[in-house]
Order: structure tokens, then sequence, then C-alpha cells
């Protein structure tokens, strides 16, 4: 009888730390990623970062804010290099910092669509891919794509209103 209480125990007590292991695994399946942000985008000379990559003179340095689904409201930190004549920006990077903290990183490029279909605006069609991150997104992968609008307010100042249309999936 004892045996049979012993081994009944032992398989609920398996049963049990298995589900609890199983729910702490990372999810395979792609979750829907959608929101928008918005920001600045900054030109900074003072790097030199983007020379040997695109000889551009500058690196974009970006900051929006927004919702996005599985994050909250979050920030999203992002900088890249774009090539001498705008039309791609290339060695993208950006990590989104969710409402609790946790942090989704991503690399991404991009490549202008017609500008100026609104006037004083550039609008770039940005492709993303999700790299990993910290706490829930620690093994995060997926794709998204971003619609990225850069406002040209005024040509002499290096920080511009930007913003963002996110969509796309991920999994973590």
């Amino acid at each position: 009888m004892k045996s049979k209480a012993f081994l009944f125990l032992l398989a609920l007590l398996l049963v049990l730390f298995s589900a609890t292991v199983v729910g702490k695994s990372p999810n395979p399946h792609p979750r829907p990623f959608k929101g928008s942000m918005s920001g600045e985008a900054t030109f900074d000379f003072t790097t030199g970062a983007c020379l040997g990559i695109t000889g551009a003179p500058w690196q974009t340095i970006g900051y929006m804010e927004g919702k996005l689904t599985h994050l909250g409201k979050a920030e999203w930190f992002v900088s890249h290099c774009s090539t001498l004549d705008g039309l791609q920006l290339v060695n993208g990077e950006g990590i989104f910092v969710a409402a609790n903290g946790d942090e989704l990183w991503m690399t991404y490029t991009a490549e202008l669509i017609s500008p100026f279909i609104v006037p004083g605006v550039v609008l770039y069609a940005q492709d993303n891919v999700v790299t990993g991150g910290t706490g829930r997104f620690e093994n995060a992968s997926g794709k998204f794509q971003t619609q990225i609008a850069i406002t040209l307010e005024d040509l002499t100042v290096l920080t511009t209103p930007a913003s963002g249309e996110f969509a796309g999936a991920i999994s973590y």
C-alpha cells in the first residue's frame, strides 16, 4: 500500500514538474505583432560609424514610443547607416523596451518608397528580423515590416519627427 502511494505521489510530482517546465518554454507559434509609434530621428555626424559601410558621414539614431502588441506601451531605440543617396538603410539595429522592461532585439534594412508622396515626408519600407531579447523575449524570433515616415521640416536641423506603423509576427 505504501509503495502504491509513493509511486502515485512520485508520478503526480513528475506530472506537475513537467507541466511547469512546458509552461515556461517559448511558444513556437507566431503571434501577430502590430502597433504604431512616434518620435524622432537624429542624423549624427560625430561618430563616423557609417564611413566604412556606406561612405555616409552620418549615422541615424532614432527614438520612438507608442503601443505594440505583446509589449504594451513601449520605447524603440534604433541606429542605422544610409546610402549616400538615401535610397537604402543598412546595418540597422533596434531594441524595443516593453512596459515591464523586457527587451526585444532586431536587425533591419529598409528601402525608400517613392520620395515625397506627401510633400516634406520621406517613407521607408523596413524589413525587420527579431534576434532575441530579455525576459519573456529571451529566445524570440520572427519578422515584421515597418513603414517609417520621416518629416523633413527644416533641413538645417539634425533632428526631425519620425513615426512608424508595424505589422508582422513574432514567436517567444
